[in-house]
C-alpha cells in the first residue's frame, strides 16, 4: 500500500517524462508533447487530447498567467468571500476565515468569458447558504476564461488540478473528508470539475451546468466530464448540439443522470436566437439549478426513450424509484439515465405534469373541458377530442405550475358525461 501524502500521489499521477527538455521564457519546464507546471504535474496535448474529434488544440497556459482565484462564501460571511491562496506550505488564509471542515464544501465553477462575479455565480453562492450552512468557494479563472476559445478550453485541465489540490490541501488542514466536497461548474466550469473529479478517488458528487459541446463532443471519457469522474455525476443539458444544430452544450449522456427540460436545447423563455449562438439556451440550465435548491416545486423529471415519445404522454407515469428531480436534489433519488421535463416559458420555471386519459363510451367529437384544482391554483383545459369511437382512449399530457399538486378534477357541465370516461 501506498503510504505517502495524498497531495504528493496526486502530484505524481502525471509524471515527468524522461525526454529532451527546455525552459521557456515563462520558467516552464517543456517535454516533447507535455507542459509541465510545479505542484501540478505535466500536461500532453498528445492524444486523447488532441485527434480527429479535437483537431484544433493548444497547450495550457501556466497557473500564473491564468491567476485562478478562490473565494469562500459561508453563513458568517455571505456576502463578501474570503480568498484562500495556494501556497508550497498550504492554505494562506485558511486559518482566519469562517471555513469549517465539519460542514459541506460546494465549489462553483464558471465557463468561458465569464468570472466569479457575475451575477448568476453569485445568486447561486447565496441560495447554497440560504438552503443549507456549509462552505461554498467561488472559483475566478476569468483571465485564463478569455478568447481565444481553443485557449479557454486547454486552460480548464490547470484549473481543475488546482481545484483538486486545493481540496487536498483542505483535507489535510481540516476535519474534511473527500466525500464532502460537491463541484458544480457551467459550460466549460462543468469539464474543469470533471478534471478536478479525474485526480480524487472518492469525490461526493460533480453537477455539470449544460458542459460544453465544441472540442468535447465525443471526445475521449479523460477528455470531458464523466460519470467515473465523481461518486455521483448529475447534469442538466439546457443547449444540447446536435450534427444538425452545432450549439453551445453537448447533448452526449455525461452523469450518474442526466437532464433533457424541453428536450435539452431551445428553452422556452428564450428568443430565437442563429444556431451555436443560443447564449440564452446556455445559461437555462444555470438558472434551473439555483431555482432547484429551494423551490418548493420538485422539477420532477421522467425515464422516457426519447424526447418526442415525452411529448406524447408516453412517460408520465412512474414510481419514486424509477423517476428523479432535477437540479440540486437529484442525489436523493435512486434512478439513474436520461430523464425529460418541460418547464414555464418564465420564472419561476418549474412545473408540474399532468396525464388526462379520455375513454369513449359513445361516439363522440368535438372538445372537453376540464378544470383541475390544486394545492396553489386552477388550471383549465381544453382536450379536443376529434372524433372518438367507443373503447377509444386519448392520452394528453399537460403542464401546469400555478396549479401546484391536483386535488380535484372537474368535467365542466356542457360535457356529456355518459360519453366519455376519465
Amino acid at each position: 500500500m501506498d503510504r505517502t501524502d495524498p497531495l504528493t500521489r496526486s502530484h505524481r499521477a502525471q509524471p515527468l517524462y524522461r525526454q529532451s527538455f527546455f525552459y521557456t521564457p515563462e520558467g516552464l519546464l517543456f517535454l516533447e508533447g507535455n507542459v509541465c507546471h510545479d505542484g501540478l504535474g505535466c500536461f500532453s496535448n498528445l492524444p486523447p487530447y488532441n485527434g480527429p474529434n479535437r483537431p484544433l488544440n493548444t497547450q495550457p497556459q501556466s497557473p500564473a498567467t491564468i491567476q485562478t482565484k478562490f473565494f469562500l462564501y459561508t453563513r458568517c460571511n455571505s456576502s463578501s468571500g474570503e480568498e484562500l491562496q495556494i501556497t508550497q506550505s498550504g492554505v494562506v488564509g485558511l486559518g482566519d476565515s469562517c471555513y469549517d471542515g465539519n460542514k459541506d464544501t460546494k465549489f462553483v465553477t464558471h465557463g468561458f468569458m465569464h468570472n466569479a462575479s457575475f451575477l448568476w455565480v453569485q445568486d447561486l453562492v447565496r441560495e447554497l447558504i440560504l438552503n443549507e450552512d456549509l462552505n461554498v468557494i467561488a472559483v475566478d479563472w476569468g483571465i485564463g476564461a478569455k478568447p481565444p476559445y481553443v485557449q479557454a478550453v486547454s486552460n480548464t485541465r490547470v484549473v481543475g488540478a488546482q481545484i483538486a489540490q486545493l481540496i487536498l490541501l483542505l483535507i489535510r488542514e481540516t476535519n474534511a473528508t473527500i466525500g464532502q466536497f460537491h463541484l458544480i461548474g457551467h459550460s466549460l466550469g462543468a469539464h474543469t470539475s470533471g478534471y478536478a473529479g479525474k485526480r480524487l478517488s472518492g469525490l461526493g458528487r460533480i453537477s455539470g451546468m449544460d458542459p460544453s459541446d465544441p472540442l468535447f463532443r465525443d471526445t475521449d471519457i479523460s477528455v470531458r466530464l464523466d460519470p467515473s469522474d465523481a461518486l455521483f455525476v448529475d447534469v442538466i443539458h439546457s443547449d444540447s448540439a446536435t450534427l444538425e444544430s452545432p450549439d453551445m452544450g453537448n447533448r452526449q449522456p455525461s452523469g450518474h443522470v442526466d437532464f433533457y427540460p424541453n428536450d435539452g436545447k431551445k428553452q422556452p423563455h428564450c428568443p430565437p436566437a442563429t444556431p451555436g449562438m443560443n447564449v440564452c439556451s446556455h445559461m437555462a440550465a444555470v438558472y434551473f439549478f439555483t431555482e432547484s435548491i429551494n423551490s418548493h416545486c420538485p422539477f420532477k423529471a421522467y425515464p422516457c426513450a426519447s424526447a418526442q415519445d415525452f411529448g406524447k404522454g408516453r412517460c408520465l407515469r412512474c414510481s419514486r424509484a424509477n423517476c428523479s428531480t432535477m437540479g440540486y436534489h437529484a442525489y436523493k433519488h435512486i434512478a439513474r439515465g436520461s430523464f425529460y421535463l418541460e418547464t414555464q416559458a418564465s420564472a419561476p420555471y418549474c412545473n408540474y405534469h399532468y396525464e388526462v386519459n379520455i375513454t369513449a363510451n359513445n361516439r363522440v367529437n368535438g372538445r372537453l373541458l376540464f378544470g383541475f384544482n390544486g394545492t396553489t391554483g386552477t388550471l383549465q383545459l381544453f382536450v379536443c377530442l376529434a372524433i372518438l369511437t367507443p373503447r377509444f382512449r386519448r392520452s394528453q399530457s399537460i403542464t401546469g405550475f400555478t396549479t401546484g399538486e391536483i386535488q380535484t378534477v372537474c368535467k365542466y357541465p356542457n360535457n356529456r358525461k355518459r360519453d366519455i370516461s376519465y
